[in-house]
């Protein structure tokens, strides 16, 4: 019934970190992290602040503790005896609750919805059947393999993707006028202030007034073209790279499409952020090359 220090309920990864912190014996470093992003730093990188924390347990107990948890890490290295290649990307299409595997007598594999049962946080809130894994992965698989099967198709599609955002630019240098836009936006600051200060000196306010809105009018302008430059230029950058990635799985995989092994079956759903809803029922299977969608059915099984 307690709550943690901000009033969350405890999770096992929460005790975790609490039991792997050196901190507790009065070791702390400084400098793990970098940036925004919290980038981990080397260890051997870490800056040692002697005396910053005292120790509240022994440093027997910590390291028993650590022995603990490496042997359980040994024993439960999150091996599983059958692979569910759809997981992260299937959900249910009762709850749109994710799917999740589970074995039923050591052999018959399954995808159940996971609002199916009752969690710490929620009572159970679907009453979904169970899926054939087999079925379902083979319905999933058949479609991607037509997709890849014409890599052509795919890259064509990228192609157009770039063109449409390039289009946007009115056949302009975007990185010039990207630069140009953010001089305009400094000097409308200046342009305000000398405003401001002729208003204060007695000119007339009418002028003054249609100056400032006129300057508020351009500066929103140019902010909203700033806006789209930089979007596009992030959206080309992202299917350019993307086009790359598609390359080489094409490459890869599609000469050999039928001996796919799990791995490369979800490297290709991900490329593709395949997107499927299932029930015992019906299968609906979408994918998208960014931002169009490219492939989508509705498979009956």
């Amino acid at each position: 019934g307690i709550p943690t220090k901000t009033g969350k309920q405890w999770r096992s990864s929460l005790i975790t970190k609490i039991i792997r912190n050196p901190a507790y014996i009065g070791i702390t470093y400084y400098g793990m992290t970098k940036g925004k992003d919290h980038k981990k730093v080397n260890k051997e990188d870490w800056i040692l602040l002697p005396d910053a924390t005292p120790a509240i347990i022994s440093k027997e107990l910590f390291d028993q503790a650590q022995a603990v948890k490496d042997k359980t890490k040994k024993l439960y290295s999150n091996k599983t005896i059958y692979e569910y290649p759809l997981r992260g990307f299937a959900v249910c299409g009762e709850c749109e609750s994710p799917l999740v595997g589970t074995c039923l007598k050591k052999k018959h594999r399954y995808y159940k919805c996971s609002g199916t049962y009752n969690t710490y946080t929620r009572s159970k809130i679907c009453d979904a059947k169970l899926i054939p894994a087999d079925m379902l992965e083979d319905a999933v698989w058949q479609k991607v393999k037509s997709v890849l099967a014409n890599p052509e198709l795919l890259l064509s599609e990228v192609g157009k993707q770039t063109e449409s955002e390039k289009a946007k630019l009115n056949d302009g240098n975007i990185e010039q006028e990207i630069r140009e836009l953010n001089r305009n936006l400094k000097k409308y600051a200046e342009q305000q202030r000398r405003l401001a200060k002729a208003f204060k000196l007695g000119f007339d306010p009418d002028i003054i007034l249609d100056e400032i809105n006129q300057t508020k009018k351009e500066k929103k302008a140019d902010e909203s073209r700033l806006a789209v430059l930089i979007e596009t230029k992030e959206n080309i950058i992202r299917i350019s790279d993307y086009e790359d990635k598609l390359k080489e799985l094409c490459a890869r995989i599609v000469p050999d499409l039928d001996n796919c092994n799990n791995q490369n079956k979800k490297e290709a759903y991900t490329y593709l952020d395949l997107k499927v809803k299932a029930t015992p029922e019906a299968i609906d299977i979408k994918g998208y090359i960014q931002p169009k969608v490219c492939m989508a059915a509705q498979t009956s099984a």
